[in-house]
């Protein structure tokens, strides 16, 4: 079983249909969000899903809108293992997973380290090439073990977030 897909040039379109949607039910207590993940770096094989990072005014009054996300189709996760974050996902009638979305408070400083990372792979062709070889690998040597998937590549991506962080201002 494989994770991954070939690019798909629709992936930014449907982000940016979906954060849209977050516009529309959040109003001003979104203050930004962000396409990150291998679906926002064109090019890069990809688990088909859209990840998404809404930057809000404040958890709790994000969680006041569950209802209203949750009828965008979201599940509501809470942090879902993450500190500092709220969870949504979105699925197709069939359960094929299609979103995830990371919300974070203004300020988080996951915000900036997804941020940077992703804009390193879509600055720099040499080290997105070298982390689509690190995820093939990972995918074939997981045969379909999510959790073995991402620790295969956790390493890659945590000393390439770290050299993303540095260069910036």
């Amino acid at each position: 079983m494989t994770f991954l897909a070939a690019p798909d040039p629709s992936w930014p379109m449907q982000a940016k249909s979906e954060i849209e949607r977050w516009q529309d039910v959040l109003g001003p207590k979104l203050i930004a969000a962000f396409h990150i993940g291998s679906t926002a770096v064109p090019g890069l094989v990809a688990k088909p899903i859209i990840d998404l990072l809404p930057v809000v005014e404040s958890l709790e009054k994000l969680d006041a809108l569950n209802p209203a996300i949750t009828a965008l189709g979201y599940e509501a996760m809470g942090t879902y293992g993450i500190s500092g974050r709220r969870y949504f996902r979105k699925s197709a009638a069939n359960g094929r997973r299609l979103i995830h979305a990371h919300a974070f408070a203004i300020g988080d400083p996951a915000i900036r380290r997804h941020v940077a990372f992703r804009d390193l792979l879509r600055s720099d062709p040499d080290i997105s090439a070298a982390y689509q070889t690190v995820k093939i690998a990972a995918d074939i040597a997981a045969d379909g073990d999510m959790d073995l998937y991402i620790n295969l590549k956790d390493g890659f991506i945590q000393m390439h977030e770290a050299l993303a962080l540095q260069t910036l201002p």
